[in-house]
């Protein structure tokens, strides 16, 4: 019988616009796609912890959290360092959760990029792979394997 443990299980979006509507609609996806992806209810949710850039002023991401039933589970929601060159638009989550997956199992998403950015995510060796405007809104999860790095999932050739 698998044994429940608490893990943090990250997520990010990288808004459009900053518009509350869509600060909110970004968000709700961003949630329910990272408890999605690791198979979690909100029964499963410990708190999370998000983070926006600077020139995200719109909204608070927890009322998102809020709509979909989490009011319950505490959230807190805090600025992002504002480092010249980082990706501008974005909202992160940090969740905590019981889960019975291991580390290694549990999943990690990024979402969305502006038309004519490309971006570069590390793995843990320091290499990279590059993800283009022509693959604009598409989900991407991330798998914590073992020794390899972080894994892009689904998405041939691109494995670091």
């Amino acid at each position: 019988m698998p044994v429940s443990a608490v893990r943090a299980i990250r997520g990010a979006i990288q808004l459009d616009v900053d518009e509350r509507e869509h600060v909110l609609s970004s968000t709700r996806e961003l949630v329910s796609s990272v408890l999605q992806a690791n198979s979690l209810t909100k029964d499963d949710v410990i708190s999370i912890f998000f983070t926006a850039t600077a020139d995200v002023r719109s909204e608070f991401p927890a009322v998102a959290a809020r709509e979909l039933g989490l009011g319950d589970v505490p959230l807190m929601c805090s600025q992002e360092l504002d480092v010249v060159g980082a990706m501008p638009m974005v909202i992160r989550l940090m969740a905590h959760v019981n889960t019975t997956l291991s580390v290694s199992r549990s999943s990690t998403s990024t979402y969305g990029e502006p038309s004519g950015y490309a971006a570069t995510w590390p793995n843990e060796r320091g290499r990279g792979f590059r993800r283009t405007a022509g693959q604009n809104r598409r989900h991407r999860s991330y798998r914590r394997e073992s020794g390899n790095g972080i894994v892009p999932q689904g998405v041939p050739g691109l494995a670091g």
